[in-house]
């Protein structure tokens, strides 16, 4: 398999995602054994992450995906979908800061199509744009063009939210 390692002054991750959903996906190029990749800055859903490493490995079925940098540390397990089982993401973070969209990036946050069907995170200190939130669990199961969400908390210091419910990108 193919392992590609290197450091970029800039990666923008949603240019690249176009182009897998536009062509990568009939299995016919080399397999992939390890990326491992450093920015100085990469755009993702249209935010940009300083100082992050990326090593992403598969396992089996599985990818197996470390991120290390200022605001995010932490691993992500994604498995693709196989049958009706749909694609899974597991997300499990010691920090996600998560910085304001940038309106010079080059794409907006993935559509709902684009999502794994089933997702959970659990972030123990999570932030965006600055602002401190706490620790974020959450169970998310798509589900009628939106998403259920089981297990929905976020846990701060001076406050606690817990609930389930439905979650939708229209209103």
């Amino acid at each position: 398999g193919l392992a590609l390692r290197g450091r970029v002054a800039s990666l923008d991750l949603d240019a690249w995602r176009a182009i897998a959903r536009e062509g990568g996906q009939n299995g016919s190029g080399l397999p992939l054994r390890e990326v491992q990749l450093t920015g100085d800055q990469m755009i993702f859903a249209g935010r940009r992450f300083h100082g992050l490493t990326v090593l992403a490995q598969p396992v089996g079925r599985l990818w197996n995906i470390r991120l290390a940098g200022k605001e995010a540390q932490g691993e992500i397990q994604y498995e693709p979908a196989r049958g009706d089982a749909g694609d899974r993401l597991q997300a499990r973070l010691a920090r996600l800061a998560l910085p304001e969209a940038d309106p010079s990036g080059s794409g907006p946050a993935p559509a709902a199509g684009e999502l794994p069907r089933h997702m959970e995170f659990d972030i123990r200190d999570l932030s965006y744009a600055g602002h401190a939130l706490g620790a974020f669990q959450a169970h998310l199961e798509s589900d009628r063009g939106g998403y259920r969400g089981s297990r929905l908390s976020l846990e701060a210091p001076a406050a606690s939210l817990s609930a389930n419910g439905w979650l939708s990108g229209n209103p």
